[in-house]
């Protein structure tokens, strides 16, 4: 049609043939509102939730999460935006019940393994500060007063003799990890001196390209490598935790050539947490894309483990604020993109409930006819940074057992001053 080179756009362009209309055969047309048989057959499946306030005493209503988690020990809260202050308080009203009623004993982050260790002597032991134990976990996600009055709880729940602890579960960084391992071997002179020579090539080994991505040396990665298999050694068998620690730095030195090798090893150190812990039922906190059952995210691989024991509640909103990280800007708060019609969230919000949980296992048990459509729409996912096109993710009804929609959501709030 056209010829010579450039771009050409065509807006709102249409097809008609004798003045109807050609319908696409490839491209859905997108779905803009509920029939109201539509409208009664999602009512039958969602509970709505009075209110995300932690401090609500009142459980009564949290009373379904009894039926809803089951059995299951490992129960993923997810979040389709790392700043949304509605979502984390929320889930802290989830994990004050989860603890006090079923037994959940152990929050388990989406943050650095051996960080979390000083927060968690701080929740079982008073041993140190809070704010000190959230700031070393070393995402800026977790420095707000919503993640500072869940730890403060944990640490009240401790005093009162109901033990509940936190770890965590990420990999991306080593410096907590080698200190931990100096500590558990100091006496041993050379495993002191194996470890100079790692941490000499581990502050060189990583570097991150023009798209953000991470690039390991190979070279270096194979001298640490094998330093690493000599200092294993050295560790007494029953020693797990430091042994855990040579883990965290091969899974490491592994970044770069796949895109889910983050997703893989959080798995991986949760599972390691499960052994060490049997007897524990555990509350697990990360973004949406993390717990999801899509191939070769964490939750891909906590279900192939854990199957029935896995239970996801992914999180989403219609509008509001949220807090992200914007390189240049010191004001770390956007206006949520609106939802349009093909979105989820355009069609959830027909329901007029402010705020539910909407059970798709139970439909997909029931095989419910809206089950169709759902898993057409797209849905929201932010995570720490602003997107262009908010609505990407798709096939919500595979990804989790639950989904918690909040109508309107307002920013995390940093309990320092960031201005």
């Amino acid at each position: 049609m056209l010829t010579g080179s450039g771009t050409a756009w065509f807006d709102d362009l249409e097809v008609r043939i004798n003045g109807r209309k050609l319908r696409d055969t490839v491209i859905p047309e997108l779905k803009y509102r509920l029939t109201p048989r539509e409208k009664r057959e999602l009512r039958r499946y969602i509970y709505p939730l009075r209110g995300c306030d932690p401090a609500d005493g009142d459980s009564v209503e949290l009373r379904l999460l009894d039926r809803l988690v089951g059995t299951g020990t490992v129960v993923a809260l997810g979040e389709n935006s790392h700043g949304a202050s509605e979502i984390f308080r929320l889930k802290e009203r989830i994990i004050r019940y989860l603890n006090r009623q079923l037994g959940f004993d152990r929050v388990v982050f989406e943050a650095e393994m051996a960080d979390g260790t000083v927060l968690n002597d701080y929740i079982r032991s008073g041993v140190g500060h809070a704010k000190v134990g959230i700031f070393g976990l070393d995402m800026w996600v977790w420095d707000v007063n919503e993640v500072l009055s869940l730890v403060e709880w944990m640490r009240q729940r401790n005093i009162d003799g109901h033990r509940i602890e936190f770890s965590g579960i990420d990999m991306q960084s080593t410096a907590k990890t080698r200190e931990l391992l100096r500590q558990g071997l100091k006496g041993d002179d050379a495993a002191q001196k194996l470890l100079d020579r790692i941490d000499s090539k581990l502050d060189k080994v990583l570097r991150y390209d023009e798209r953000g991505m991470a690039r390991i040396d190979p070279q270096l990665a194979g001298e640490i490598t094998q330093e690493l298999d000599s200092l294993q050694t050295r560790i007494d068998a029953s020693a797990a935790g430091l042994r855990q620690c040579i883990t965290l730095i091969r899974q490491y030195l592994g970044q770069g050539h796949d895109l889910f090798w983050r997703d893989r090893c959080m798995a991986e150190n949760l599972l390691w947490l499960r052994q060490q812990h049997p007897d524990e039922r555990m509350v697990l906190w990360a973004h949406n894309g993390h717990i999801s059952r899509a191939d070769k995210r964490m939750g891909y691989w906590l279900d192939q483990q854990l199957g029935a024991d896995y239970v996801t509640f992914g999180f989403t909103f219609y509008d509001g604020r949220y807090t992200i990280i914007k390189p240049g800007v010191r004001k770390w708060q956007h206006d949520a993109q609106e939802a349009y019609p093909g979105t989820l969230e355009y069609l959830l919000r027909q329901l007029d409930e402010p705020l539910f949980i909407l059970d798709l296992k139970r439909m997909r048990e029931e095989h419910a006819p809206a089950l169709e459509w759902l898993k057409q729409m797209k849905f929201r996912h932010v995570g720490a940074m602003k997107l262009e096109d908010e609505f990407w993710d798709q096939d919500i009804v595979g990804q989790y057992d639950y989904l918690v929609f909040i109508s309107n959501v307002s920013p995390s709030e940093f309990f320092l001053d960031f201005e």
